[in-house]
């Protein structure tokens, strides 16, 4: 992890240029480094994570396509919990708005995936994939947590145990 007294920013800043300019997606994985170390996330409070520099604001502010990961392949990260943790790093420790969080994890990756045509966004003609909130997350992006229903392909998941 690069810390602030590593980074050399106008480095930085011309690759992130660079990135914006050739439309080249950033896709960070925050969570994976963060502090304190989220073993296991969903014993963390997510608030408290740090990523420890300011890089991934940098390259939002600069105008490179961030899109949301989790590397929840690592261990103790599965990916519901990693990816809440990894946009209220965006949100509360980079600074990003809320809704471009939201937008890296929904619309940004589906555009780097190659499936914006079909996913990504709440769209006549686009699958009807959506989670149905009980707070508002622009609010406090935490409330992206409070998952009253999910929609699969225009149908409502049945979330009683069977």
């Amino acid at each position: 992890m690069l810390h602030e007294e590593n980074i050399d920013e106008p480095a930085f800043d011309a690759l992130f240029r660079d990135m914006a300019l050739r439309g080249t997606f950033l896709v960070p994985t925050m969570v994976v480094t963060a502090k304190p170390m989220p073993l296991p996330i969903s014993a963390v409070d997510i608030r408290s994570l740090q990523f420890g520099n300011k890089l991934v604001r940098r390259a939002y502010e600069l105008g490179v396509k961030v899109g949301a990961g989790t590397d929840a392949g690592a261990p103790e990260l599965c990916h519901g919990w990693a990816l809440h943790a990894e946009i209220a790093l965006m949100v509360n420790d980079q600074g990003i708005p809320a809704v471009e969080a939201i937008k890296a994890a929904t619309l940004v990756n589906a555009e780097l995936a190659e499936i914006s045509d079909k996913a990504g966004s709440v769209e006549p003609g686009k699958r009807a994939d959506l989670v149905v909130l009980s707070a508002n997350p622009v609010d406090d992006i935490l409330n992206t947590m409070k998952i009253e229903q999910v929609m699969l392909a225009g149908r409502f998941i049945d979330r009683e145990p069977k």
